[in-house]
């Protein structure tokens, strides 16, 4: 397939591959791969199949204007004409998708529901890029940000661009700490909002799921990753993941 060959290119052209790297580093690398920009891509299928796709690779879905069935296997995309399927919602919950990835999305023009859930990756600039976005400012209706991390009061103050935004919710966030900030920025850039607010900090939830090493998700139809927990002076100190890479030789064999 088009994406794994992409990606072996890329192993074969370092001088070291990271197999003795630290685990997290090599994670990072992976998913940082999985979001490359591909803008020859973009030019010949047009930036909703293009998105589509790096979404669905990162391990988000999406669902298009009409049709009620989300789509998260990459090799079940739609085919059709290019301008027949527009993306209208996005649901990116446990995916790997990160800023450098965030060009996909400047041509899309129809989106109107994003949800950003327990991903990674997601930073402040991730929300600013967003809210630069001339086609978003316009579309987007509702938004959902939830267990990010990552994401403090800057990010989150970036989104009064999307200035037709009618619903707003932020749970488990605890790195956003101005609560009452927020909510007087919004009121008053946004009359009309609707902002849902659960900022609890849960912190021995997040101390725990600081050990964890998150994944890509790997597209429907191959192996996923398995966990397993890693004992560290007697006593485990959560998932981590192995570093054998017995599942990209099966990445690679089409490409």
């Amino acid at each position: 397939m088009m994406l794994f060959g992409k990606i072996s290119q890329q192993l074969c052209g370092l001088k070291k591959l990271p197999w003795s790297c630290d685990c997290r580093y090599f994670w990072g690398w992976l998913n940082a791969v999985f979001n490359k920009v591909d803008y020859e891509r973009i030019r010949d299928v047009g930036p909703d199949r293009a998105a589509s796709e790096w979404l669905l690779r990162c391990g988000a879905m999406v669902r298009y204007h009409g049709q009620e069935r989300w789509q998260k296997d990459y090799n079940h995309l739609p085919t059709g004409p290019l301008d027949k399927y527009k993306i209208q919602a996005i649901d990116a919950t446990d995916s790997c998708i990160m800023s450098i990835g965030f060009d996909y999305m400047e041509g899309l023009q129809h989106v109107e529901k994003i949800r950003l859930c327990k991903c990674h990756y997601i930073e402040d600039d991730c929300l600013e890029k967003l809210g630069k976005l001339e086609n978003l400012q316009k579309s987007v209706l509702e938004m959902e940000i939830i267990s990010c991390g990552n994401v403090t009061d800057k990010g989150i103050i970036a989104l009064y661009h999307l200035r037709n935004l009618k619903y707003l919710l932020l749970s488990d966030l605890p790195g956003v700490r101005e609560k009452e900030n927020l909510i007087r920025a919004f009121k008053t850039a946004l009359p009309s909002l609707e902002l849902k607010l659960d900022l609890n900090h849960h912190q021995e939830a997040w101390k725990k799921a600081a050990s964890v090493i998150p994944l890509p998700i790997l597209p429907a139809g191959l192996p996923q990753i398995k966990p397993f927990i890693r004992e560290q002076e007697g006593g485990k100190v959560g998932e981590t993941h192995q570093t054998c890479f017995w599942f990209l030789p099966q990445l690679f064999l089409n490409g």
